[in-house]
């Protein structure tokens, strides 16, 4: 998938991550991080690449109900399931990285 919107604002996101890499006390362009900037910027514009959708176009399961409750439309649980389950991964391999850094 790629990264909706502006380029220019692509190439920022991927020139922040690498400055996080650096930070991290990480060379970005050390094999198997050379591709990191463009898979987080891939990563956020799936994330985020619905919030300028107008979900009156988007949702086409409009039915009117008597029910003072809320109707909550459920997604795809599988795909929910196994993105939560990468970014948990990944957060867990980033805290035992930051743990075990020298300061």
């Amino acid at each position: 998938m790629t990264v909706d919107g502006p380029p220019a604002g692509r190439q920022q996101l991927e020139k922040a991550v690498a400055s996080i890499l650096v930070a991290l006390g990480e060379d970005p362009q050390r094999e198997g991080l050379q591709d990191t900037p463009k898979r987080v910027a891939e990563m956020y514009g799936e994330l985020l690449g619905c919030t300028g959708l107008d979900p009156g176009v988007e949702i086409d399961a409009v039915f009117e109900t008597d029910s003072p409750d809320p109707v909550v439309l459920k997604a795809d649980e599988r795909a929910c399931e196994t993105l939560f389950r990468q970014i948990l991964a990944a957060l867990r391999q980033l805290s035992d990285r930051v743990e075990g850094s020298e300061p």
